[in-house]
């Protein structure tokens, strides 16, 4: 039996390969063919991607009180023996993360290929806002009574409009 191509590789799956096949009988001198025929292979990519990525992440909220989860802050080597469609990828649940998904939740991320096999795998992602409050102070006059009492001064009284990228908490003066 004889085949033009009996080897075959992605590149062959987009419009399938002609392939020529003859066959033989080879226990005659000369050979004689019994069989001559032309027909299409079409191959297939039936495997999904081998998903690699960390079990666990930490995204830091940014100033503006949001962090953006990529593929490759978490991707351990992630593969496919056709390639893996990158533009795909997404963690179910969500890729934009802001204040109130601070603590720690369980994500799925699915990495398809570009022949529609698809590997997911869970990841537990924790976020944390490590940015200090921008703490704004003015002037203020206290004024004691003649008495010789005391006044109590007030955090509203001092603040000028103080800010933080999540939520300003109680404020306290000592």
């Amino acid at each position: 039996v004889y085949f033009s191509q009996s080897l075959f590789d992605c590149g062959d799956i987009a419009n399938g390969v002609l392939v020529f096949v003859k066959i033989y009988n080879k226990t005659t001198t000369p050979p004689v063919k019994w069989l001559d025929k032309i027909t299409v292979i079409h191959p297939k990519d039936t495997s999904a991607p081998v998903v690699n990525i960390k079990a666990a992440h930490t995204l830091f909220l940014k100033q503006n009180g949001t962090a953006v989860l990529n593929f490759a802050d978490i991707d351990l080597g992630t593969w496919d023996s056709c390639g893996v469609n990158y533009n795909g990828f997404k963690v179910l649940s969500k890729t934009n993360f802001n204040c109130t998904d601070i603590g720690t939740s369980s994500h799925v991320m699915s990495v398809p290929d570009f022949h529609g096999n698809l590997t997911s795998k869970s990841i537990s992602i924790t976020v944390v806002d490590t940015m200090p409050p921008l703490l704004k102070l003015k002037n203020y006059p206290l004024y004691l009574n003649g008495a010789g009492s005391t006044v109590s001064l007030v955090y509203a009284n001092i603040n000028d409009n103080s800010t933080d990228n999540c939520a300003l908490g109680t404020a306290t003066l000592n």
